[in-house]
């Protein structure tokens, strides 16, 4: 009898390139919705013709270059030590901004260089931070509810 393969499960998907985002805008109708509110609440403006339809995703100017889907669990897979999301995604860190949304009604918590966590206190909580700010996730031990976070790189 053979021991069964295990392989590591993917905790975070990443979409990269507007193009990409704006496919996935496109086409998921409850992200556009999250993506505009998130504009909204940053007072970025939506300069489309008609906001209702799917196509363009995003307005000229201000737009999300990358999005990542994150499932933190007790794996720690999807949580990040110290990191800049500037470098990362390759974009001035002055000139990006990095909205993090959690997506589940658990608490998690996350912290920037210098500054007090940052408690997300479930479903749609959110931090706003420049994407040259050093930060990371704040594992929490033991946990054995799935965290599911969205992270919009906007440049």
């Amino acid at each position: 009898m053979t021991t069964p393969l295990l392989l590591p499960q993917r905790k975070t998907v990443r979409v990269s390139g507007k193009r990409a985002v704006d496919e996935v805008l496109a086409g998921q109708r409850e992200v556009r919705q999250l993506v505009e509110a998130v504009r909204h609440t940053l007072s970025l403006p939506d300069s489309r013709r008609d906001p209702t339809q799917p196509k363009p995703a995003q307005p000229k100017g201000k737009s999300i270059r990358a999005l990542h889907f994150l499932l933190q669990d007790q794996t720690q897979q999807a949580s990040f030590s110290w990191h800049a999301d500037a470098d990362d995604i390759g974009h001035e860190g002055i000139h990006m901004t990095t909205v993090i949304v959690s997506l589940s009604d658990v608490h998690s918590c996350m912290r920037m260089w210098g500054f007090q966590p940052h408690l997300f206190r479930g479903c749609g909580s959110a931090c706003a931070f420049a994407g040259a700010a050093l930060h990371e996730s704040v594992p929490t031990l033991g946990a054995c509810v799935p965290v599911r976070k969205v992270a919009f790189f906007i440049a």
